[in-house]
């Protein structure tokens, strides 16, 4: 779906699932959320910061979606995840144009962040690395197994990636939109 028509729905069914019962969104100072029994979805940021800080807890529950994260009338340039966020968007922060870092609370067990990529603990997956992050070259640390899917999208900067040869899968759209992109190193045996 396209940016408007994305939101549009969205709202759509969030007014549904309220009418309905099943939640209701909130917002805080920073945040929209969503409470449900045992945990907490950010919905969005309403702040002006250019960093984002992720709380580990709203209203005394564990936040641990993040799900329609979008820049809108100011720069987010990095985003810290809260220790117990384990579900993002897919692919995440595409609609956050001006960010350069992601970094993670060191005690969540989902995701961690090298140089400010994120990355998923199990298997060791590269799952963003940030469109604004200014790296002419990046290389992909040893013992990363995959890129999700839109890992490098619209990553202007880069211009080469080297690939380490414990990487086995590439997502669909790994690269699209790397408009200076010149050098991809594929290791054989690549999926």
């Amino acid at each position: 779906l396209g940016g408007v028509a994305y939101v549009k729905l969205r709202e759509a069914l969030g007014a549904v699932a309220i009418a309905l019962g099943f939640f209701q969104t909130l917002h805080a100072a920073e945040f929209d959320y969503i409470v449900h029994p045992d945990s907490v979805t950010i919905t969005g940021h309403r702040g002006d910061g250019a960093e984002i800080v992720i709380p580990d807890e709203i209203e005394g529950l564990p936040v641990v979606r993040i799900v329609g994260l979008r820049q809108y009338d100011y720069p987010i340039h990095a985003i810290r995840l809260g220790r117990h966020v384990s579900e993002l968007d897919s692919p995440p922060f595409t609609h956050v144009y001006s960010l350069s870092n992601i970094w993670v609370d060191p005690l969540n067990p989902t995701f961690h962040s090298r140089d400010g990529v994120l990355f998923r603990r199990k298997g060791e997956t590269l799952v963003k690395f940030p469109r604004r992050k200014s790296a002419a070259r990046y290389e992909i640390p040893d013992g990363v197994t995959a890129v999700e899917e839109s890992g490098f999208l619209h990553c202007w900067s880069v211009e080469s990636v080297s690939m380490p040869s414990s990487l086995v899968k590439l997502g669909p759209s790994a690269f699209h939109g790397c408009g200076l992109m010149t050098n991809i190193a594929i290791v054989e045996g690549l999926a």
